[in-house]
């Protein structure tokens, strides 16, 4: 029977402390010592390429993908900056709102819906920060032009999650449009011609509370975009029940069993959506 030490190949190098990260250990060190000194290199070399990996492996265009599920839907992220800019600045210098008593209703109001905004973008610029690893890195201290690509790319990175979250909801949303309307021809999954206002039961959901949809001449003039009849983010597919009070349009707004169950299939899985029942017409909570 062989030894162990005439079981390895005569070319097979053996792997000494010299091979591993650092320096070597003292003369005359124990073999306890030795063992220990190379297991601590190893720890430390594994630790500081997860951290690289963790860190600065990951793309701004990446850590951009949650931003319009989590910050904002629209706003551009270089607006954001200015609009939050201009908040901090105006909080700032409190001498600058001098004078609006006297200035008219109007020009009170459209100031005070600029503030509203501008307050938004503080705190959207603020949860950006605190949620999207080392974007302060990114957007701080840096020259123009390098700001300049790294918005570019949280930019890009934010739309493509956005458009990747609405393609895979086009087939779901056809399905479940088909529910509410079992007796006529189901929508294609993969065809948004026959969607839209054009589409019976579509622009009933897209259609203002607001308006009667069940009034032809409304319906007419919805589908015509006439003045007072556009698009409004007040549609009946976001309210439970798929109707809304228009005396009241925060009751039951953004509670329809619809938006819950395409608030699963994007925050949560497709597979968790199917335990809502799009047909339920009441209040529904997530």
């Amino acid at each position: 029977m062989a030894r162990p030490s005439e079981t390895l190949p005569p070319s097979s190098p053996i792997t000494t402390s010299s091979d591993l990260p650092g320096s070597d250990p003292p003369p005359g060190s124990s073999d306890d010592s030795i063992m220990a000194e190379r297991y601590n290199r190893l720890l430390h070399s594994k630790s500081q390429k997860k951290r690289k990996h963790d860190g600065e492996g990951v793309s701004l265009t990446r850590l951009g993908r949650g931003i319009r599920k989590t910050i904002d839907l629209y706003a551009d992220i270089d607006n954001l900056i200015i609009l939050a800019d201009a908040y901090e600045f105006s909080e700032g210098n409190p001498a600058l709102s001098d004078g609006e008593d006297e200035e008219d209703e109007e020009d009170a109001k459209a100031k005070a819906e600029e503030k509203l905004l501008r307050k938004r973008a503080a705190t959207a610029l603020k949860l950006l920060v605190s949620s999207v690893p080392n974007i302060d890195k990114a957007l701080s201290n840096v020259e123009p032009q390098v700001l300049t690509v790294n918005l570019a790319q949280l930019q890009r990175g934010a739309n493509d999650g956005r458009s990747e979250d609405t393609s895979n909801l086009r087939g779901p949303v056809g399905n479940w449009v088909s529910q509410l309307q079992p007796s006529a021809p189901p929508l294609l999954s993969d065809d948004k011609a026959a969607r839209g206002l054009q589409h019976d039961k579509c622009g009933e959901l897209l259609s203002s509370v607001e308006h009667d949809w069940s009034d032809l001449e409304v319906r007419r003039k919805i589908r015509s975009y006439e003045a007072g009849y556009e698009s409004s983010m007040f549609a009946r597919a976001l309210y439970a029940g798929y109707s809304g009070d228009p005396k009241n349009l925060e009751e039951g707004f953004l509670k329809s069993s619809m938006m819950v169950k395409a608030f699963k299939h994007i925050f949560t899985s497709p597979k968790s959506s199917q335990d809502v029942d799009v047909t339920i017409c009441q209040a529904m909570q997530v």
